[in-house]
């Protein structure tokens, strides 16, 4: 039985007679030949590429017409240059050094500029920090006028003023607040909370007797509090007027700027409602964890971010004092 025999592999030079090797040296593709030869069975004239161990051959000015034509057109459609002179890839090449020097530098300057920043805040927050610690006791007094105030089931006027010339309860992010208003088919929000970044937010009051939730009042699975409480029609009513205008805020931004002089961001909307039970803490935990850029706040909740705060001025101070002393 006869042996199968594998084809003979020619080298290319046993086919072809070398005319001129030209070697191409590039910092980013590395280096490459061109081989110019002739074909040794009918004398035509060929090209071959290499790069590394990598060969490519252009038989004939037809094929190479036809390579050209789909290199073109694959150019083309990738937005290349296809006919790029060494003079204008040496300038694209500073001039991409160049914009990456000014990257660098500009970026260099941001973080210079962002560290000037963060030690002005950092001072700023000092210096307010400190004028709370002055205004410690008058705090504890606004608190203590403010529960009085709740227990006297006041108007929601009454308890509207109060909050807009104490915005402090709302926490340390909030600067004062600002009465200027919108209108929206005959509605208008309480006030605008200007937070410490400048920016303000919405602040909707409804009375602390309005009820957050209807349904069973009794401990429930985690999964089930969303449809054993449902939201009142107080609360459904108060978020749908606060997505009102935050929307109206969005839309009406720039002229809102120009207008009034107020610089109006991704404002947040919070409704301040009712007051805190235990049978529906975790229902409202619930319900404000599914809103987006609206959250509800009870009476008793303002109360307890006051009181917090208080507590965070008094620790502040402590510590504060501490070190002195501890300096001297």
């Amino acid at each position: 039985m006869a042996e199968n025999k594998k084809p003979e592999i020619t080298k290319w030079t046993d086919r072809h007679d070398v005319i001129k090797i030209i070697k191409i040296s590039d910092k980013s593709f590395g280096w490459m030949h061109l081989v110019l030869g002739k074909r040794k069975k009918d004398g035509e004239l060929v090209l071959r590429l290499k790069r590394f161990r990598n060969w490519f051959t252009i038989p004939s000015d037809k094929y190479l017409r036809i390579v050209q034509k789909m290199l073109e057109k694959g150019a083309e459609e990738l937005g290349w240059d296809s006919e790029l002179s060494d003079e204008k890839i040496e300038k694209m090449i500073k001039e991409n050094k160049s914009l990456k020097e000014l990257k660098a530098k500009t970026k260099k300057q941001v973080t210079h500029q962002k560290d000037i920043i963060d030690s002005l805040l950092e001072q700023v927050g000092k210096l307010r920090e400190e004028k709370f610690a002055i205004s410690l006791s008058e705090f504890k007094s606004d608190i203590k006028d403010f529960k009085k105030l709740l227990k006297e089931d006041s108007k929601e006027k009454e308890i509207q003023t109060w909050l807009y010339e104490h915005p402090w309860v709302f926490g340390p992010n909030y600067v004062e607040g600002s009465k200027e208003e919108i209108n929206r088919k005959q509605d208008r929000i309480d006030f605008l909370l200007q937070r410490y970044d400048t920016y303000y937010d919405v602040i909707e009051l409804k009375l602390p007797s309005c009820p957050l939730f209807v349904g069973e009042k009794e401990e429930v699975p985690e999964q089930d509090i969303s449809r054993k409480y449902q939201m009142s029609a107080d609360v459904k009513n108060a978020i749908s007027q606060v997505i009102g205008y935050l929307e109206t805020y969005e839309i009406d931004k720039t002229n809102i700027k120009w207008e009034k002089g107020i610089t109006i961001h991704k404002p947040k909307g919070i409704i301040v409602i009712g007051r805190t039970a235990e049978d529906t803490r975790r229902a409202l935990k619930s319900l404000n964890s599914y809103l987006h850029d609206v959250e509800i706040l009870t009476y008793d909740d303002i109360v307890e971010i006051a009181n917090n705060f208080i507590k965070l001025i008094e620790n502040r101070t402590k510590v504060s004092k501490g070190g002195k002393s501890h300096g001297k």
